[in-house]
């Protein structure tokens, strides 16, 4: 799996985001926010770089296509598990993480008993928009404020609601593979 047409630049920045992301930005939260909002910004953009460069150049590979969506949840499940316990947040920061990681388990699990059938469920644009939402909400958490904070809130709000659709969605795909 990790040939020499392995070392693209799209899983160059994948493989980036799944080992790095979120050890860094968990780090520099400890010590100041806005480093952390911009290193996770930096992070995120590796996320659309990826793609564009992927499609772009025709770098599209089977590996990026399955590890993308995980260094995605790499990047923002960790940051918030760590807002969860460390920053002893409100009952939306204790069930988000918790519904985000049982429905990427889920979807994890259903791409992959699809696939070894030797079908793809490919990503839908219903979870790109929830992981938009996770994105900008983290950063807006991570730079803090009262403004900023209560953004944040609003968009974890809306990037539970995207998961549950792009669930349904991964579901029904499922069962008609099926």
């Amino acid at each position: 799996m990790l040939n020499k047409n392995f070392w693209t630049l799209p899983n160059i920045f994948t493989f980036s985001r799944l080992v790095f992301g979120s050890p860094v930005v968990i780090w520099l939260s400890y010590h100041e926010n806005v480093f952390a909002a911009i290193m996770f910004a930096m992070f995120v953009a590796t996320d659309v770089l990826d793609g564009l460069v992927a499609r772009h150049y025709n770098l599209v590979s089977e590996w990026g296509k399955r590890w993308d969506p995980i260094a995605d949840q790499a990047l923002v499940l960790p940051i918030l598990w760590f807002f969860a316990f460390e920053k002893n947040m409100a009952l939306l920061f204790w069930l988000t993480p918790l519904v985000l990681t049982i429905r990427e388990v889920w979807v994890f699990f259903l791409r992959s008993k699809a696939q070894k059938r030797g079908l793809d469920i490919s990503a839908h644009q219903t979870g790109k928009i929830k992981v938009t939402f996770e994105y900008i909400a983290i950063f807006d958490l991570l730079v803090g404020g009262t403004f900023f904070t209560g953004m944040g809130y609003i968009l974890l709000g809306w990037a539970l609601i995207f998961a549950m659709v792009s669930f349904g969605y991964y579901w029904v795909a499922y069962m008609r593979v099926d």
